[in-house]
């Protein structure tokens, strides 16, 4: 019988410039008889403020894309046929993406461990600097991260009626994405919206 390995020291995501995660990422929205579960790959680049969220059903069928880039955001809802994009400082993942709409300025956090920089939201870390936590009051909104091990991490946010689950299990360097990579074309027969 083997024995279970200890934990492994948790990366240190700060220091990461750029890279690709995957994530499951299970929603429990309050009043919806059923959870769901998605994968999320992700693909950023920590300078530039770029991340890309390539998001699909459990079976693998591609539900939607997202791009965020600084200050503006595209996404790709493939099951609606819709295309949409935005600019601003407080933009949201669309609600059709998670059932909920999503704050985009929580992504870094999210990736690479960092504070949200935004109004409104205090973060704490722990003894060791990593992330811990933050809240956002007047949006009833709190990010905690739950668990480390090696790469691996969950993440969970916590909102007025949902809350969702990120176990990243895989990460992997990368500093070889194009322009290409971080744009969204319109596809033929998508609505633009």
């Amino acid at each position: 019988m083997a024995c279970p390995s200890a934990p492994k020291a948790p990366f240190d995501y700060r220091h990461v410039q750029a890279g690709k995660w995957r994530a499951k990422v299970e929603i429990d929205i309050k009043g919806k008889s059923k959870d769901h579960t998605l994968t999320i790959n992700f693909k950023s680049i920590k300078a530039e403020k770029k991340v890309r969220a390539d998001i699909s059903a459990i079976l693998g069928i591609h539900l939607a894309s997202v791009v965020v880039d600084g200050n503006s955001y595209q996404a790709l809802l493939i099951k609606k046929k819709i295309y949409r994009e935005g600019r601003g400082n407080h933009q949201l993942i669309p609600k059709e993406v998670f059932g909920v709409a999503i704050d985009l300025r929580i992504l870094p956090a999210v990736l690479y461990d960092e504070s949200i920089n935004a109004v409104g939201w205090v973060c704490h870390s722990d003894g060791k600097g990593f992330l811990q936590d933050c809240d956002n009051a007047t949006e009833r909104t709190r990010l905690e991260v739950t668990g480390r091990d090696g790469v691996n991490k969950s993440v969970k946010l916590l909102g007025d009626g949902y809350s969702i689950n990120f176990k990243f299990d895989n990460f992997s360097p990368d500093e070889r994405f194009t322009e290409k990579t971080f744009n969204l074309p319109i596809p033929k027969g998508f609505k633009r919206i």
